[in-house]
């Protein structure tokens, strides 16, 4: 029972991203930044009709990462990062215990990994670079509380989370001096998340929701116009491919392919403090659900329907040199 229609079930999010870079030598530099690598949001009502598959779902990760870049010659640079990633979670969901209860899991943990990138640029109009983010491992480890029942206890819980390596490859191209030509194609080994299997450490058996994500490849191309020693126009496209197979799709991620459309514009105030500003929409193909209620799944029950998906993204940067 309950409601078979969602208006919104995405929640807005603020990204806040910050990059530092200092040139200790013409060849060398160091840095540090701090951003958001992944991310995820949903909340539905509490009489929605898959209340007992997902509820409200938030994971929240910032990557910190200090770096060093080096120019070996005019035509190769090396760079490296290790980072720090911090990870939150906070999954909610209806269990059925005769009635509605109401299970809540917070959980937070550190994970380490390392960034690798090279660019090889072979003449003053074209450059090609290639990046490695390596899979990071985190064992989440928090609490849950059950209200609505005493039937189950509250307790500790964890679970291990993998998240996937990425490899990109890059080029850049400069058809005139006042028009540039970029493109990227990305893959990234999602096949890392099989399962979300959370272990209470009462005793209880664990909570498992099969995943069974694929590898996915992202392309994109874009160009940009520098129109006047102050103004630089830029536009883009891509495509991005859900990494969720039809059969395993959840509520709590509900993901789907995707195309990118992108506008932006930036203004050089002067030498040193600039401004750009963007906005992205993502056209996203209609997401199945196909949960039938088997194994693992038959305490939730079948749930079935058609998500239908889009994406807006405004952004904004400001850049100062000291």
């Amino acid at each position: 029972s309950g409601s078979g229609h969602v208006a919104n079930a995405a929640r807005s999010a603020l990204l806040p991203n910050v990059y530092l870079l200092w040139g200790k030598r013409p060849d060398l530099k160091l840095g540090f930044s701090v951003n958001v690598p992944f991310g995820m949001g949903t909340d539905y009502d509490e009489d929605f009709v898959g209340r007992y598959h997902a509820l409200k779902s938030d994971l929240s990760m910032i990557d910190f990462a200090p770096s060093v870049a080096w120019r070996i010659n005019p035509q190769w640079s090396v760079g490296a990062a290790f980072v720090v990633r911090k990870a939150d979670a906070q999954l909610t969901n209806a269990v059925f215990v005769g009635t509605d209860a109401h299970a809540s899991m917070k959980a937070d943990a550190w994970g380490y990994g390392y960034r690798l990138g090279v660019i090889y640029q072979p003449t003053e109009t074209l450059r090609f670079g290639l990046a490695h983010h390596a899979r990071i491992s985190v064992k989440l480890k928090g609490d849950v509380d059950f209200t609505g029942t005493s039937l189950l206890p509250d307790g500790g819980v964890s679970t291990n989370l993998d998240l996937p390596a990425t490899t990109s490859l890059g080029v850049s191209a400069d058809l005139s001096p006042t028009v540039s030509l970029h493109g990227e194609i990305a893959r990234t080994d999602w096949s890392s998340f099989s399962q979300l299997r959370i272990k209470f450490a009462t005793g209880m058996p664990d909570s498992v929701t099969e995943e069974r994500w694929r590898d996915t490849w992202f392309c994109a191309l874009g160009l940009a116009w520098k129109a006047t020693d102050a103004w630089t126009f830029r536009t883009g496209v891509a495509h991005d491919q859900g990494a969720t197979k039809d059969a395993y799709r959840t509520p709590r991620i509900p993901d789907c392919e995707r195309t990118w459309v992108s506008v932006g514009a930036g203004y050089a105030f002067s030498q040193r403090f600039s401004v750009d500003g963007a906005y992205t929409h993502l056209f996203m193909a209609d997401g199945p659900l196909r949960l039938t209620g088997a194994p693992p799944d038959q305490s939730r029950g079948a749930l079935t329907g058609t998500y239908k998906n889009c994406i807006n993204i405004l952004s904004v940067q400001a850049r100062y040199v000291f």
